[in-house]
């Protein structure tokens, strides 16, 4: 796992927001309506042909609607792919104290250097513990292929 697909997750985080808003307003919107005739029997005399008068939502507005909020959720669900691959990558990381300053980092949004105050570290000796843990994990994952 890289420094950017790990950084991902906090602007994954902000468009599934963005995307269920989204959709809420699109569910909500007040689409235009048609009224139609339609052929059917009476209720009360079955074999007499009676028209009808029904109001709908107008059809290609509402397949436009429904086409906008499946792309949302198509959005956000890559989204949520990606943040739960990057929550397995941290949950895979066995030293606890490196563990807990990737999620301060890169789950919580930290920065280093409120990430330092925390732990009682130096600015750099974090962003070491970073970059060291990432190239041990890209030399490793190059061992085995």
């Amino acid at each position: 796992m890289t420094k950017k697909q790990l950084e991902t997750y906090q602007s994954n985080q902000r468009l599934i927001k963005r995307c269920q808003a989204k959709i809420r307003e699109e569910q909500e919107r007040e689409l235009q309506s048609v009224k139609g005739k339609v052929v059917g029997s009476d209720r009360n005399y079955p074999y007499i042909e009676r028209r009808f008068t029904v109001e709908m939502s107008e059809p290609t507005e509402l397949a436009k609607s429904n086409l906008r909020i499946q792309n949302l959720e198509r959005k956000m669900e890559q989204a949520q792919r990606e943040m739960e691959q990057v929550e397995r990558f941290i949950d895979g990381i066995e030293d606890v104290q490196t563990r807990e300053i990737f999620i301060y980092r890169y789950i919580d949004g930290l920065k280093i250097i409120e990430i330092a105050k925390y732990i009682n570290y130096t600015h750099g000796r974090i962003s070491q513990i970073i970059n060291d843990f990432l190239k041990i994990n890209t030399i490793n994952k190059k061992a085995v292929i």
